[in-house]
């Protein structure tokens, strides 16, 4: 049997299944049903976590950027920033992971569409994804040195200021 018509007759049964349920249960118990996840939904965040798990395997750029909103993460917890900081952090962080993904799938989109030949159109679309990380990851430096050098420059003088003693 193929993997298409297990998932069509698992489906089949299912639904006669939940038909069954549906036709002798209460009230609260069909509340119950609805308020758990669908299958639908489930899938759709295996297969996000699954994506963010291959590219995460798979593309360098993306473990430095990963590893690099953990460092500032865990800066932005020893220096106890206030909700706002949290939150342009948080932002710029989610922008450049997020601008990554995109870039990773849409180099598999034009490698695929292009046959992985070389085309100039191709090339062009692969340079203009990849400058849209370079864009988020350049914001994210800059909102970086906004809200943490305020906070690191009085340490830095304080520690000069003990050794020179």
């Amino acid at each position: 049997m193929k993997p298409l018509e297990k998932h069509s007759f698992s489906e089949a049964i299912n639904q006669a299944e939940s038909s069954q349920l549906l036709s002798g249960q209460s009230e609260q118990a069909r509340k119950l049903e609805q308020s758990f996840p669908s299958p639908n939904l489930i899938k759709s965040f295996s297969h996000a976590f699954y994506g963010i798990k291959e590219t995460w395997l798979t593309e360098r750029n993306f473990r430095f950027q990963t590893a690099c909103a953990v460092g500032a993460l865990i800066l932005a917890s020893l220096l106890k920033l206030d909700l706002v900081s949290w939150l342009a952090l948080t932002l710029v962080i989610s922008f450049v992971l997020t601008a990554e993904l995109i870039n990773t799938a849409l180099e598999h989109i034009v490698d695929l569409a292009a046959n992985s030949i070389y085309h100039p159109l191709a090339k062009a679309a692969k340079d203009a994804a990849a400058g849209a990380v370079l864009v988020a990851s350049l914001g994210s430096i800059i909102t970086g040195l906004i809200i943490f050098t305020p906070r690191i420059l009085p340490l830095c003088q304080q520690a000069l200021t003990l050794l020179a003693h």
